[in-house]
């Protein structure tokens, strides 16, 4: 492969890396949200069933409260649990889905960096050497750089003997 077509595959991995992560993240924040109105519709549940049925309910709409039968409030609870059930059952999906799209994508950064060792050497040399760490921990900060593709220009470094310096890390 040319030094530009491989230039071209890693800015391109890179960009599907960083959009497959947030659409990942939006899933699992959306999974925890549904998690909650199931676990409020459930509890709710549980107390209205509690109650006997000549006890007055009521249903908040806005600041206001509305006398509302003990029924339509459990039928209502029941049908957000339900739908919270099945929102869930289409975002573990979809999540599942990502998780794939992630993991061939760490699969072809792996082989792009076996195919051509010089690639994470050419990628840092672009960086300032002198300020190497400085920068690694800026282009961390902006997301330009996944944090999972510094692992694959460790790998590929450390078979140079090219050290490369992790914000996390110790200093040398």
């Amino acid at each position: 492969m040319g030094e530009e077509t491989t230039r071209t595959a890693f800015v391109e991995l890179q960009g599907r890396m960083i959009e497959t992560t947030g659409k990942l993240k939006q899933v699992q924040m959306q999974m925890r949200n549904k998690e909650a109105e199931k676990k409020r519709a459930y509890l709710t549940l549980e107390e209205l069933q509690q109650l006997s049925d000549d006890t007055n309910t009521y249903k908040s709409i806005g600041k206001a409260f509305v006398l509302e039968p003990k029924s339509d409030l459990i039928k209502e609870q029941q049908q957000k649990f339900k739908d919270s059930e099945t929102v869930l059952a289409s975002l573990e999906t979809s999540k599942e889905y990502l998780e794939k799209q992630m993991a061939d994508i760490e699969n072809n950064l792996r082989e792009l960096l076996q195919q051509d060792p010089g690639l994470a050497r050419q990628i840092m040399s672009m960086l300032n050497l002198e300020n190497q760490q400085k920068e690694m921990g800026r282009i961390l900060e902006c997301h330009l750089i996944h944090p999972k593709l510094l692992d694959f220009f460790e790998a590929g470094l450390q078979s140079n003997r090219i050290s490369l310096f992790r914000m996390d890390g110790p200093t040398p």
